[in-house]
């Protein structure tokens, strides 16, 4: 599940971004008093870079549910909550777990948005529900051997990013080579 509102916010901003990054790295390749190969590794590097930044605090954070757990992906780290040691799923600014042993964990996805605080509300209130009802039946299923303790592990979404600046690199050489040649 993902706050789709913000999420379509980080696409839209990212189009003009990368539009940006072809425009600077055609005019670039077309000028005859271009700087060198450490502006093609700059353009091939800052942009994806700024796409990836804009996407991760909007686009990639989300809440998935699972057999025996839930999920939530927030900016940088990924946590696999057993449900069985889930205490409360509340709305409180922002999609809240609150679990057995005291700790709280925070759905960046779900919160902080002005877009979805505006437009969404009633959509994220749903999801909130929704998953109180997945905690709640997979409790009632029993804890099925899972271990209760949170799980905490990165989510940094690399392999988008060293594909993104991959494919910029190759693109920018690519354009310096037709331009030149």
């Amino acid at each position: 599940m993902k706050n789709w509102w913000t999420a379509t916010f980080g696409l839209a901003v990212s189009v003009p971004f990368v539009i940006l990054w072809l425009v600077w790295s055609l005019e670039r390749s077309m000028d005859s008093a271009n700087s060198g190969i450490w502006e093609i590794y700059f353009i091939s590097f800052f942009f994806p870079f700024g796409v990836w930044i804009i996407l991760k605090f909007t686009y990639f954070p989300k809440v998935e549910l699972a057999p025996g757990k839930v999920v939530v992906k927030n900016v940088l780290a990924a946590y696999e909550i057993p449900v069985a040691s889930v205490r409360a799923v509340r709305w409180d600014d922002g999609l809240a777990l609150y679990l057995n042993d005291g700790k709280r964990v925070y759905s960046f996805g779900f919160g902080g948005s002005l877009l979805a605080e505006i437009f969404a509300k009633s959509a994220n209130l749903d999801r909130v529900r929704k998953i109180k009802t997945h905690v709640l039946a997979e409790a009632d299923g029993g804890e099925n051997g899972n271990p209760l303790r949170l799980l905490r592990r990165s989510y940094l979404n690399l392999s988008f990013f060293l594909m993104f600046v991959i494919l910029s690199f190759v693109l920018n050489i690519s354009v310096e080579l037709l331009v030149q040649g």
